[in-house]
């Protein structure tokens, strides 16, 4: 070594950062590697949902709104007597059912709607004329 000559600096470590940028490429290749995959689990939700739509009961919705008349300046019936009055003629069939009986819905007076849901739609349409 010579005195005249000053020592060497290692040179500076040269760092890697890679890209955060997505590929297209690699993507669409990945893809195509498990293209055998994703057919089998779209085929499978296709079967599962077509199974689904056969073996599966429609189910018809009925609903009225029945609005309580007077006659002078007295209701005919109050509400609630024929809210009772519709559950009791409702209950204990098994070919429908009273999903919702509210009354006075949407700010009407007098009145009380009726949700019904049956298995076939002369049932659905039969009930709500049922207790009339």
């Amino acid at each position: 070594m010579n005195n005249n000559q000053t020592p060497q600096q290692p040179a500076p470590q040269q760092y890697y950062y890679p890209d955060d940028e997505i590929s297209l490429i690699d993507l669409w290749n990945t893809l195509m590697r498990r293209k055998k995959v994703l057919i089998t689990a779209f085929a499978a939700v296709i079967v599962v949902a077509i199974i689904y739509l056969l073996l599966a009961k429609p189910v018809y919705e009925s609903r009225a709104i029945v609005e309580i008349g007077r006659a002078g300046n007295k209701v005919v019936e109050d509400v609630n007597v024929l809210k009772q009055r519709l559950l009791a003629a409702y209950s204990g069939t098994a070919e429908f059912k009273i999903d919702a009986l509210d009354t006075n819905p949407e700010g009407t007076k007098n009145s009380v709607r009726i949700v019904v849901h049956a298995g076939s739609l002369s049932k659905a349409k039969e009930s709500l004329f049922r207790s009339y």
